[in-house]
């Protein structure tokens, strides 16, 4: 793709970063849920180990079977509190909601009147919760990596500190003021 100037360009990058972005949001849910499970799993094994071993001995090991069960309890209660199966499955369904309009706008002619595409980017877009600053502008920066020449590149990546990076998933960052890098 050319450099987007036109209404239709800016729109279809705007819908290909709400892919990657809901793409991205989608992962970090599921890799979550599979973590706390799998977590879950190797400390219930560990309190049944206790528990065989106390039974086989006369050692009290109370303390190890109470904190292993609180440590279950604490991963099973992240991944109810946080809903990461459910969150993970909304991110996935409006990925596929922006791909379908993607599908959409290169099907029709550039040229033809793009109102009832954005009409439809809206409505998926009063859907979506409430977007990450960073991790979309991270996306926005790695689509314009995949979409730009180097030449064009300039005044279009925004700088975006490492540590934001690391936390991009867990921090709204409501203050961000995002600066455009040279």
């Amino acid at each position: 793709m050319n450099n987007p100037t036109t209404s239709y360009d800016d729109l279809l990058f705007s819908v290909r970063r709400s892919i990657r972005y809901h793409d991205y949001r989608q992962q970090f849910y599921t890799s979550l849920g599979n973590w706390t499970a799998f977590l879950s799993l190797i400390l219930g094994s560990g309190v049944i180990a206790v528990i065989a071993f106390k039974l086989g001995s006369n050692t009290d090991f109370l303390w190890i079977q109470i904190f292993l069960a609180f440590l279950i309890s604490l991963f099973n209660g992240i991944a109810l509190v946080f809903r990461v199966s459910t969150k993970a499955r909304e991110h996935w369904e409006l990925r596929n909601a922006f791909i379908d309009l993607e599908k959409e706008l290169l099907g029709a002619d550039r040229n033809e009147d793009i109102a009832p595409f954005t009409q439809k980017r809206l409505l998926l877009e009063r859907t979506e919760p409430k977007p990450l600053r960073v991790l979309d502008l991270m996306c926005h920066n790695e689509l314009c990596y995949a979409t730009y020449s180097d030449n064009q590149l300039k005044g279009k990546i925004y700088k975006i500190k490492w540590h934001q990076k690391m936390l991009a998933n867990f921090l709204p960052y409501k203050e961000l003021k995002p600066k455009l890098a040279n």
